[in-house]
């Protein structure tokens, strides 16, 4: 194995070289840049590690570095026995990298100032000092952990081990047998709420023959709670359900009862007092809106409490909802607009979802900066009825100033290509005076990409070889233009229409574009994870002028698939994407991110111009205003997933795959909607759109590489090393192929025997500097399987330091 990784290191990574040097010039290892770098960094933390150590050892003790807990039972987590540790180790992934430290004690040394307080408050880390008394109280807080995850009489030790100054601690658990339940009952002396509760029983998080967990019974109190504000029981909380646990009957068995803590104080009885009491239900009776709080309370003008009838297409006739607006004499904004986004009606009982519903929906408009709803019991709520009680709804507004322009500068990253950007943007938060958000952009940028041919010639502004310049123009409504009867409003909350127009130019040393777009889209929320867009219509002109070089090129190229791509072409789409992610979701341990895309061009065109025997053009397809229009269908699939650890490391992982058949009117796919690889956000060992398709290689060719199926994965583990600085270890895997045998491009073709072979690998290293608004990355990747060289890794032209790839991003790569 030793002589592997020798191998490894000395044939590939690091250049060849004589067994012997001379003595009058240094080794080729040494002239190495990137290894003297290392080295330096690395003498440095050793210095710097020792003598936080012995300053540390001087003040008497040992450092803590590190806490480890080790389990006899697979069942349990470690990450989560961890939390229970009472003495955190010092910060620092690595022993040897701990600045902070050093910092933090150096800034104690002579007289204290603000500047040494605020440096020792942003980058210093306070040593931890070994406690064994801490370390005894840790032990006891674990037991109690496992004893409440339901594990009979554990057994938890603790043993240190000294290195020097510096200390680890390491938690042993046994966690013995655990309690199995064994019944579940529900003793409630009410009824309605007792066959309420019982018909939900098959959706308990709690399941005979489970093992028992106090924290689980805790979970499904909330789900109770949850389930029970739905159905009109407004006045319940948590703390009103109590759990009784018996584990006298058997050993190791426990029969869990649920039941109401104080139930005879929330029954109302009617006015005769012989009439048995029953736990009410509670209704909604009136709504009071005040749609612009701050205007109420400064007084502007005479306020007025108004009367609004609104009625919609899912009510029946004579249905209308009453709500009492509280506003001024001369109001900015439609009651229609706030009406319109309320899903709780009068009459009906109580429901907490749609509660948050209707506060989403409110806090999801740009006219609106918060949004306050609270509820109170009617004056005449004491009624005959004891089943019944009634709300009053009241909801309280505050506006957002209506019209906003902004203008900035910004740096960019394209896929690894660095730019810089300037934007002007103008909005109208409430156009129509129905909470309408008209927008208006103009953007101006320029960018490097480093894989396009370059000359004197072609540089279009200094270093940047890339222009960009626009305009998008756009009005978003906080609602759905549809008839009510093909989207349940109530259900699908935050829902938005948009239309979109704009005109974007391009100007690159191999080609210019000028791109004119229009597009009505639909987007909304089916539920708290479960997003949708469906444009029903994009309408895109791209109109491309080639360089000369570029265009000998083409002409150059025998398949008319590749050539169609840079022909003027006009696009008619139709697409839906469905997103279904929890990344909003706080304290999510394990959230993730799905999002499946599917698109079609030129279908109605086509058939229109089939049906009225539309004449062709002399190249023998279909035209609109003298440009070509394209037929394809497309689809491609994005996940994500992130496993999270209360240290802060994250260990992601992602997989992309898509693909795109032209048809009918199209010989390819457009260029702007095939695949491509390479570039900072996915395979990093490449340059931006270097890879692929499939095996095919040719140095001499520095265009774009595009393809039409694309499969991709990579997996990255995430660990903070100091303050503001994280580091990362990652590998990418995935390549472009073409459908169908071209002629310009062997080895390209995707074939399901060949997949394996011609899968691209790298792997890299990389520093993300999070300074909270925004993160800076740096990776650096090389490449371990090329399908260059067919079945052979660590090819000694790729696994070298020099053929190293520097990949500049912001924020992560996903």
């Amino acid at each position: 194995m030793v002589q592997i990784l020798k191998k490894i290191l000395f044939r590939h990574i690091f250049p060849r070289h004589p067994p012997i040097f001379a003595i009058t010039e240094s080794p080729p290892i040494l002239k190495n840049k990137y290894f003297i770098f290392f080295i330096i960094l690395l003498l440095a933390a050793l210095i710097t590690s020792c003598n936080s150590s012995k300053k540390v050892q001087r003040r008497g003790g040992y450092l803590l570095v590190r806490n480890s807990v080790k389990i006899d039972n697979p069942a349990i987590l470690a990450d989560e026995v961890e939390g229970f540790i009472h003495q955190k180790a010092t910060p620092g992934r690595l022993s040897l990298l701990r600045p902070g430290v050093w910092i933090y004690e150096k800034s104690q040394l002579g007289k204290q100032t603000r500047f040494k307080q605020q440096i020792r408050e942003k980058y210093g880390t306070a040593p931890v000092i070994l406690d064994t008394n801490l370390a005894s109280l840790s032990e006891h807080n674990i037991k109690l952990y496992l004893v409440n995850k339901g594990y009979h009489h554990p057994i938890i030790s603790h043993d240190f081990r000294i290195h020097r100054a510096n200390a680890s601690a390491t938690y042993r658990i046994i966690s013995g047998l655990p309690y199995i339940i064994d019944q579940v009952l529900i003793d409630i002396k009410d009824s309605l709420l007792s066959a309420t509760l019982n018909a939900d029983m098959s959706s308990s998080l709690i399941k005979k023959g489970m093992v028992y967990d106090t924290y689980l019974l805790d979970a499904e109190r909330d789900r109770i709670i949850e389930n029970l504000r739905n159905q009109g029981y407004y006045d319940f909380s948590k703390a009103d359900f109590i759990y009784k646990v018996d584990t006298s009957q058997n050993i190791l068995k426990a029969k869990v009862t649920l039941s109401v803590r104080n139930l005879e104080s929330k029954r109302v009885y009617a006015n005769d007092s012989s009439v048995k009491g029953q736990i009410p239900r509670y209704y909604i009776r009136d709504i009071y809106i005040v749609p612009d709080v701050e205007q109420t309370i400064s007084g502007e003008g005479v306020t007025d409490t108004v009367i609004y009838h609104y009625h919609n297409a899912n009510m029946q006739a004579g249905e209308d909802q009453l709500f009492y607006f509280i506003q001024g004499e001369k109001p900015r904004l439609k009651p229609i607009a706030v009406a319109s986004v309320i899903a709780m009606r009068t009459g009906q009982l109580y429901s907490q979802e749609k509660v948050t519903q209707t506060y989403k929906r409110m806090i999801g408009m740009p006219i609106f900066r918060s949004a306050n709803l609270s509820f109170s019991l009617s004056d005449d709520s004491i009624l005959s009825d004891p089943s019944k009680k009634w709300l009053d709804c009241n909801i309280k507004l505050t506006r957002n100033p209506v019209n906003l322009l902004s203008v900035g500068t910004e740096g960019t990253t394209s896929g690894g290509s660095l730019g810089m950007g300037f934007n002007t943007l103008y909005q109208n938060r409430n156009i129509f005076r129905r909470a309408e958000t008209f927008r208006l952009k103009v953007h101006l940028g320029a960018e490097l990409q480093g894989n396009l041919p370059q000359s004197g010639s072609d540089q279009k502004l200094w270093l940047f070889n890339t222009l960009e310049a626009g305009f998008e123009t756009g009005i978003d409504l906080p609602r759905l233009l549809l008839p009510a009867k093909l989207i349940v409003t109530d259900r699908n909350f935050l829902a938005r229409t948009s239309f979109t127009a704009g005109y974007g130019f391009e100007s690159r040393p191999d080609y210019s574009r000028n791109i004119t777009t229009f597009s009505a889209s639909y987007h909304w929320s089916s539920s708290q994870k479960i997003k949708h867009i469906f444009t029903p219509l994009e309408l895109n002109y791209v109109g491309i002028q080639k360089d000369s070089a570029f265009q000998a090129y083409l002409n150059s190229l025998t398949d008319p698939q590749f050539i169609g791509q840079y022909n003027d072409h006009l696009l008619t789409m139709i697409r839906y994407s469905l997103i279904f992610s929890n990344l909003a979701t706080k304290n999510e341990k394990y959230p993730f991110f799905l999002r499946i895309n599917a698109e079609t061009s030129g279908n109605g065109l086509n058939a229109l111009d089939q049906l009225t025997n539309r004449p062709v053009s002399e190249g023998g397809y279909y035209e609109r205003f003298g440009v070509r229009y394209a037929q394809y269908v497309r689809a491609d699939a994005d996940f994500r997933k992130f496993w999270k650890t209360e240290s802060g490391r994250t260990f992601a992982v992602r997989f992309m795959a898509g693909t795109g058949i032209p048809y009918g009117n199209s010989v390819g796919i457009p260029f702007e909607k095939s695949f491509w690889l390479g570039g900072a956000n996915d395979m990093r060992g490449w340059k931006l759109r270097t890879l692929g398709p499939g095996a095919y290689t040719n140095d001499s060719v520095r265009y774009d590489r595009t393809g039409d199926i694309m499969l991709f994965s990579s997996f990255e583990y995430r660990l903070p090393v100091y303050s503001f600085l994280n580091a990362g270890i990652f590998m990418d895997m995935g390549n472009i192929w073409l459908r169908q045998d071209n002629p310009d491009f062997p080895g390209g073709t995707f074939r399901f025997s060949n997949v394996a072979n011609q899968l691209a690998m790298n792997t890299g290293l990389g520093l993300r500097f999070d300074f909270s608004f925004f993160i800076f990355r740096l990776d650096w990747a090389f490449r371990i399987k090329n399908p260059e060289y067919e079945n052979q890794w660590f090819h000694q032209n790729d696994f070298r330091l020099k053929k190293a790839v520097w990949n500049f991003g912001i924020g992560y790569p996903f």
